[in-house]
């Protein structure tokens, strides 16, 4: 669970593999995503195709 270490490196280390996962894992790892982003004060958008970032709210 990479999402529980609660910080920034691990929400990079999230968006990166959301990057390259197949669809049927995208939506796992975007779960885990929303959980920690939420956790550290941002946001999860759209950047281009299938690209993520986190932006501070």
């Amino acid at each position: 669970m990479i999402a529980a270490h609660g910080t920034q490196a691990a929400l990079d280390l999230l968006l990166e593999i959301h990057t390259s996962a197949t669809t049927s894992l995208k939506e796992a790892v975007m779960d885990s995503l929303e959980t920690l982003a939420g956790r550290l004060g941002l946001r999860i958008r759209l950047i281009g195709e299938g690209r993520l970032e986190a932006a501070i709210i």
